[in-house]
């Protein structure tokens, strides 16, 4: 009996024991002083450092929404630019091929054309190449001297006005004219002299409307035909002799 009744005032002592502890702790947490010197914090203080810790996980966590915001932008981006560079590529790959098989083509072609050209061949073929720009360097000598000669013959101007029929100039004298005998050439062509490039007109308003807006290049005597008062033609004639009021 007696040791039951000691271990109960032993417990009794030991929660007594405990209860002065914990209200101790209890004070100590609520005033935030600590107790028995293990430094802990008030309920205030911890409340604060919690409500810290959220709105820092909270900055956090928005921090790297935004991020991930951007992020995804630049995937898109990259994707974009991905798909642009792969189709590019397939352009360039079909250009490729494209362009090797006008390659093979014409290797094949160089390789028919040259089968059957020998040294000698080839020997006659520039030969011959030769041959003929020799000849068009002497024909284009021959055509620059006939276009100096005739350079008299081509009469050029500006249109006077607008819609201008040009059928109106009939063109040089001597351009107008046919000779048929050609051995008369020289001969006309001495008498006539400046004659022969006179400028032909239809009347003496399209005569006037050149000499005045027809940007002529040179001084000309225009003849128009409304005032031409006889011709003179006889078969044995070399030429036709056109009579102009002065």
């Amino acid at each position: 009996m007696r040791d039951s009744s000691d271990a109960a005032a032993d417990a009794l002592a030991a929660a007594e024991k405990a209860v002065e502890v914990a209200e101790v702790t209890l004070q100590g947490v609520t005033s935030g002083s600590g107790a028995g010197g293990d430094g802990n914090k008030s309920l205030q203080t911890q409340l604060g450092d919690a409500t810290s810790a959220i709105a820092s996980a909270d900055a956090d966590a928005k921090a790297a929404a935004l991020k991930a915001k951007h992020a995804e932008k630049e995937l898109s981006a990259k994707k974009k630019q991905r798909a642009a560079k792969e189709k590019e590529g397939d352009k360039l790959s079909k250009d490729l091929s494209a362009a090797t098989a006008k390659r093979d083509a014409a290797v094949d072609a160089y390789e028919n054309a040259s089968g059957g050209c020998t040294p000698d061949r080839l020997a006659e073929l520039e030969a011959s190449r030769d041959f003929a720009e020799r000849n068009v360097r002497a024909a284009q000598e021959k055509v620059d001297v006939l276009c100096g000669q005739l350079a008299g013959l081509d009469f050029k101007f500006k249109d006077p006005e607008a819609k201008f029929d040009r059928g109106r100039v009939k063109g040089v004298v001597a351009a107008l004219m046919k000779v048929k005998d050609p051995a008369m050439s020289t001969a006309l062509e001495v008498v006539a002299a400046g004659k022969l490039y006179q400028v032909v007109v239809d009347t003496e308003v399209t005569g006037k409307a050149l000499l005045s807006r027809g940007q002529l290049q040179k001084r000309v005597t225009i003849i128009p035909l409304n005032k031409v008062r006889s011709i003179h033609w006889s078969p044995y004639d070399p030429v036709r002799v056109v009579n102009a009021d002065p």
